[in-house]
């Protein structure tokens, strides 16, 4: 159901000149940054209103991360800023992070937790890269993951938003097809690995 929404919402919205010009500098292609799907949240409440009433439409957006009901219409919650989709290893959209960051909360998931008919969101781990490479590497935040991924050749990366919320990369290390067996920390902040027998 997630994937779904959050598809058609990206689909619905736009990259502005300023994000798009901040991805290019990163690193990534025109392409990629298409591929990936990088949109921008407006700012402005009526626009997500309007946006939120198509989409349900033709969703139920009871239970979606992001999603409340505002004076009887839904709307969306959350910061005007980037949106980076976060997959699963089958490529589905399982939350958005925004990263227009704070320094008192550097990875914010789009969440409406606290508002009528809204939910929050969990710290979903994303996976970007070849999924059957026989190493993968795990770093903090999503577009970091991306970034680094298409600059080391669609490199595997297993990425998480905080040193708290990795509770789902067990799962992700253990059933990935081709993913690496064995499990070495840097706790230097220097980027964690997962590296298979040779």
């Amino acid at each position: 159901v997630r994937h779904n929404v959050y598809y058609d919402m990206l689909m619905h919205l736009e990259l502005s000149p300023k994000h798009k010009a901040d991805l290019l500098a990163r690193g990534l292609s025109e392409e990629r940054i298409e591929q990936n799907m990088y949109r921008t949240l407006p700012m402005s409440s009526s626009a997500r209103r309007f946006l939120a009433g198509i989409l349900s439409d033709f969703h139920n957006l009871e239970g979606v991360p992001g999603f409340y009901v505002d004076r009887g219409y839904w709307n969306i919650l959350g910061h005007s800023g980037l949106l980076v989709p976060c997959r699963d290893r089958n490529g589905y959209i399982q939350g958005l992070q925004d990263d227009e960051t704070k320094p008192d909360r550097k990875y914010r998931w789009l969440s409406s937790r606290g508002k009528a008919h809204g939910t929050r969101s969990y710290s979903y781990i994303h996976v970007t890269g070849n999924i059957h490479a026989r190493t993968a590497y795990l770093t903090e935040g999503g577009l970091k993951g991306d970034v680094a991924s298409f600059l080391d050749h669609d490199a595997l990366f297993l990425c998480f938003a905080g040193v708290t919320a990795i509770a789902g990369l067990k799962d992700e290390h253990t059933q990935s097809p081709g993913t690496p067996d064995e499990l070495e920390h840097d706790l230097q902040g220097r980027g964690r690995l997962l590296q298979g027998p040779q």
